[in-house]
């Protein structure tokens, strides 16, 4: 009867064995997506900076225990007539001490969705195009 059993329990063992080996072997690289990257503006171009009026209170729970987690800035290139601006919106990030939600004011409104162009620098396009042609 012994030796009956001692067989099974063997060929176990050594599936065991065998499974352990494989993971140990075997490893899953995670996933990670790149951030698509767009060269900066360049630094002689003047730039405005507009700051949007952060929360005062949680989003979630209505808490008024915010701290400062960080910040956003978004660029837009701006064309006034014969010379060129940034204008950086900055969109301050906070936590909520209560519930930990983040909290920040949503993002201004594009012409282009995740452009860089804004809206006076869009509509002049179409004008050189007709003045060059």
């Amino acid at each position: 009867m012994e030796l009956q059993l001692e067989e099974p329990v063997m060929a176990a063992t050594e599936d065991e064995v065998a499974a352990q080996a494989a993971a140990k072997t075997s490893s899953v690289r995670s996933f990670t997506r790149k951030r698509p990257v767009r060269k900066p503006s360049p630094e002689d171009i003047e730039r405005e900076r507009v700051e949007i009026d952060p929360p005062v209170t949680c989003a979630c729970c209505g808490g008024s225990r915010l701290s400062k987690l960080g910040e956003d800035v978004t660029e837009t290139l701006e064309e006034i007539p014969r010379r060129f601006k940034v204008i950086e919106t900055v969109r301050e990030k906070f936590t909520c001490r209560d519930c930990e939600a983040i909290s920040q004011p949503p993002a201004p409104f594009h012409a282009t969705p995740r452009g860089l162009n804004g809206p006076h620098l869009l509509a002049t396009i179409p004008l050189r195009q007709v003045w060059n042609a």
